[in-house]
């Protein structure tokens, strides 16, 4: 039996940074693929906070890392806005919105069992699918397509089930780390999937 381990609620500086850039919760929501009542929480400090979700608002706004998490770099960074930037320039989705339901439910199925991948309505998987194709397809230039579509994955399976409970098994990481190739290959087999800039 795996033990679980609570990840620590911390202060951040989402909401700032997300008003700074002038940008609406659902418009931010969209940006960095989760659900805009999940940004709230991760707003108000009241969810975990890891690497992941710290990564996925820097790269959404094209700010830097310690931006998100620490008040003096938040500083520097508004004190080198002359007026609120433009997010990063958003490309155009690829990914199949079927094979992106049927990866979604395979790592919730793999990583927290199959009753809890039963328990998902059709609307909380569209809109999970629909937060997966909207994260990859704002990816920016020279960024790889692959490295946007693991990492959109991972947020998306964060996302549902932290917020089915705050605590995530030991080990979950690694465990997700594992079977996320899986996913990826059934995903961009059933894409049109490709990296910036390649030729068909």
């Amino acid at each position: 039996m795996k033990r679980t381990v609570a990840l620590t609620t911390m202060a951040n500086n989402i909401k700032e940074l997300r008003i700074s850039f002038l940008l609406s919760p659902s418009e931010f929501a969209r940006r960095i693929g989760i659900y805009p009542e999940y940004l709230a929480r991760l707003e108000s400090g009241d969810r975990p906070l890891n690497d992941l979700w710290i990564d996925a608002v820097a790269r959404a706004l094209g700010a830097p890392r310690e931006a998100v998490t620490e008040a003096d770099a938040l500083a520097a960074f508004k004190n080198k806005m002359s007026s609120p930037p433009k997010p990063p320039d958003a490309a155009e989705p690829v990914l199949n919105p079927l094979g992106a339901r049927y990866a979604i439910l395979a790592l919730i199925a793999k990583l927290a069992g199959f009753k809890t991948a039963e328990s998902l309505d059709e609307d909380e998987l569209a809109d999970a699918v629909q937060s997966l194709v909207s994260y990859v397809g704002r990816g920016t230039a020279g960024e790889s397509a692959a490295n946007r579509l693991s990492q959109g994955l991972q947020i998306t399976v964060l996302t549902i089930l932290q917020s089915r409970s705050p605590d995530l098994p030991e080990g979950f990481q690694e465990d997700l780390d594992r079977v996320l190739p899986g996913a990826l290959a059934l995903l961009q087999g059933f894409s049109d999937f490709a990296d910036p800039g390649r030729e068909k």
